[in-house]
């Protein structure tokens, strides 16, 4: 999953949070997505 957070890009990476996001409100299942992605762009090593 880290190689595959590594190979987008920065207008995929804003979309990804933007309906993380966006689903919280809606879903209340946003929360388990935007976690994971703020690990993977926090906690990336390979920048």
């Amino acid at each position: 999953m880290q190689e595959w957070y590594n190979n987008t890009n920065t207008n995929q990476r804003i979309l990804m949070f933007v309906v993380s996001v966006g689903m919280i409100p809606l879903f209340m299942t946003g929360l388990i997505p935007l976690v994971i992605l703020l690990y993977l762009h926090f906690g990336s090593k390979t920048r």
